[in-house]
């Protein structure tokens, strides 16, 4: 008697712990980083800032859409993610744009369902991190008539974590020397305006 009941209860553990390990994986996000050939690089803030619509110092609210189109090896799409803007360094002519407004923009990653892995995997471009929660940036932000919606002008060289808060950036800056020399840059240009947004939101 004492031998089936363990057999039940040895059972029992077995399908509990298959059924926690089916929900892990139904829930974790694979992460996949996909080369991004065609997109131009910048060394010096003054050139990208030329280019762009809209610098601003801003941080995502917590309001995210994910947006896909086509099919499985075909499927593309971008992340909408409303920002506050805390800080404008560069006005766009086109559009009235105020501090403390809030704005929409387009990320270069999104969330898809296979086909490369099983579940949930998150597309981004090679050497590029999403914005966090909370955390403040500088955001160099260019117009897309397409999606009507700002989006980053350079899928790597967009966003520059101010506040130090951002660790996937940290660790992505370790390995390009390049994007590290930009952030510095963006980061002594526009110490003054920096400094005066940290400590208001402090």
């Amino acid at each position: 008697m004492l031998n089936k009941k363990n057999i039940i209860i040895s059972f029992s553990i077995i399908i509990i712990a298959i059924i926690c390990i089916c929900i892990v994986s139904d829930t974790r996000i694979n992460r996949i980083e996909q080369d991004a050939f065609l997109a131009k690089h910048f060394d010096s803030i003054d050139e990208l800032e030329s280019v762009c619509d809209l610098v601003i110092i801003g941080k995502a609210t917590g309001g995210r859409e994910n947006i896909t189109f086509g099919e499985g090896f075909a499927q593309n799409g971008y992340t909408l993610t409303q920002i506050k803007i805390l800080d404008i360094l560069k006005e766009d002519p086109e559009r009235t744009i105020k501090k403390n407004d809030i704005i929409t923009i387009a990320e270069p990653y999104y969330i898809m369902e296979g086909p490369l892995f099983k579940g949930k995997n998150l597309i981004i471009p090679h050497g590029c991190t999403e914005i966090v929660d909370d955390c403040k940036y500088i955001l160099a932000l260019s117009w897309n008539d397409n999606i009507e919606n700002y989006a980053g002008y350079c899928p790597v060289q967009s966003k520059f974590n101010i506040d130090s808060k951002d660790n996937r950036e940290l660790q992505n800056m370790k390995k390009n020397k390049r994007l590290e020399s930009l952030k510095e840059q963006t980061l002594n240009k526009y110490r003054a305006n920096i400094n005066k947004i940290l400590i208001e939101n402090e």
